[in-house]
């Protein structure tokens, strides 16, 4: 029995000493991604320039070991807007994004006060631009219901760089700034129709296929962190 006592005591010192190794940071933040990348539509093979700007909030978090080692997670969500998205019949449409980011790098700065360091990053994000609208239709005098809707999937990986201050014991500011290359992506244009005939719901749907890639994502945020 005293040696099994023992050898929980060494482990509860054990995992404690680890503990104190590391410094964690858990955030909240307001983003600006802003995308440059290109697509090209798989049937026709006709190119396009894609540019975006979000806007949105995260969460994120920040593993420091006292080595300087550190890892990176980030889970950003938001609106998202474009000139050269065509969905929403005008000059600029709104969607919504989601992101989700993880890497790891090293602290130059790592004190009771600042941090400051860098992280190599990979991540991927979905984005969706939907508009529904009623329409009747010539040929069979109906009403159809049409949602068209643009969805699209990219992978990034690059880098982000990042500075927290210490207010309090457990509560501080910081800003961050991350640039990736879209190394590749792909998504789908498609409109669905709607109506009512003879008390029978009917619908079509179709689609055209499209490949994103190249170019950057550019992603400032500034938010507060609690540090434990």
């Amino acid at each position: 029995m005293k040696k099994i006592i023992l050898f929980m005591l060494l482990a509860l010192g054990a995992v404690q000493a680890n503990a104190k190794a590391w410094l964690n940071y858990a955030g909240l933040s307001l983003n600006v991604p802003i995308v440059d990348t290109s697509l090209k539509m798989e049937e026709t093979g006709e190119k396009q320039n894609l540019f975006e700007i979000g806007y949105g909030g995260g969460v994120s978090y920040i593993g420091v070991h006292r080595s300087g080692f550190l890892v990176k997670a980030d889970a950003l969500i938001g609106a998202i807007t474009s000139d050269d998205v065509e969905i929403q019949g005008s000059s600029r449409n709104v969607g919504f994004y989601e992101n989700l980011s993880a890497g790891a790098g090293y602290a130059f700065v790592n004190t009771e006060k600042v941090l400051f360091g860098v992280a190599v990053m990979g991540g991927a994000e979905i984005a969706q631009y939907e508009d529904d609208y009623t329409k009747r239709n010539v040929s069979d005098d109906l009403k159809h219901k049409y949602t068209d809707s643009m969805t699209f999937a990219t992978g990034s990986i690059g880098g982000d760089i990042f500075f927290a201050y210490n207010l309090g014991a457990h509560f501080g500011l910081f800003a961050s700034a991350g640039a990736r290359y879209i190394y590749g992506g792909a998504g789908q244009i498609e409109q669905k129709d709607e109506w009512t005939q003879d008390s029978n719901k009917k619908s079509s749907t179709s689609s055209s296929d499209f490949d994103l890639s190249g170019k950057i994502v550019v992603s400032p945020s500034i938010g507060v962190m609690w540090h434990f």
